[in-house]
């Protein structure tokens, strides 16, 4: 297999319109540091900042889900086997719920669950925060980061719009053991709400 770079991603992915801009590919920019790649704005892919830095890893190019190049394995890892077999994807359970929580009934999506556990999380201090969506204005959002109830409320509610939600975690963490202490906010567990 040859080597495939961020210039692979562009034609592959950004020029064929497919990018889900989930911040993926910045994220895990194993130059992250320097920053090759970067979002120049909320509703375009993310572009060459500094090309001559780019290592060349291919990383961005395999943590992409349009390029499907991890499906494979992690189809064997979770015993996905297809979806005539499993027309909803691989499950354990499917439970109806909704919190218990007035205020995250109330601000809530389908009940505040989600919103719900995280905070619970939050308070077993199972997690040190999550990167969650933020409203901007109508179809404008952004990633954020939560760290309590009043976080959580505040950024409450379904968000159908694109928001970056990986290119955020480089912010709180680094995933290039080399580079850990570019971690100022010293975060070791998140969680990340949405579907990249």
């Amino acid at each position: 297999m040859s080597i495939k770079t961020f210039q692979d991603l562009i034609e592959e992915v950004h020029e064929k319109g497919i990018c889900q801009m989930c911040g993926g590919c910045t994220s895990f920019c194993s130059a992250n540091f320097e920053e090759v790649i970067a979002f120049r704005d909320q509703y375009s892919p993310p572009v060459y900042v500094n090309k001559d830095q780019c290592q060349e890893c291919s990383i961005c190019y395999y943590i992409c889900p349009q390029t499907h190049v991890l499906d494979n394995e992690l189809n064997a890892a979770y015993g996905f086997t297809g979806y005539d077999s499993m027309p909803i994807g691989n499950y354990k359970a499917i439970y109806s719920c909704q919190a218990t929580d007035e205020e995250f009934l109330r601000y809530g999506t389908d009940g505040g669950v989600v919103n719900s556990i995280i905070n619970y999380m939050i308070e077993k201090k199972l997690i040190d925060g999550a990167i969650v969506a933020k409203t901007n204005a109508p179809f404008s959002r952004e990633a954020n980061f939560a760290d309590s109830k009043y976080d959580l409320i505040k950024t409450s509610g379904a968000k159908l719009d694109v928001s970056p939600h990986l290119d955020e975690i480089q912010r709180y963490s680094t995933y290039t053991h080399s580079i850990q202490k570019l971690n100022h906010y010293k975060f070791k567990k998140l969680a990340v709400v949405g579907t990249p």
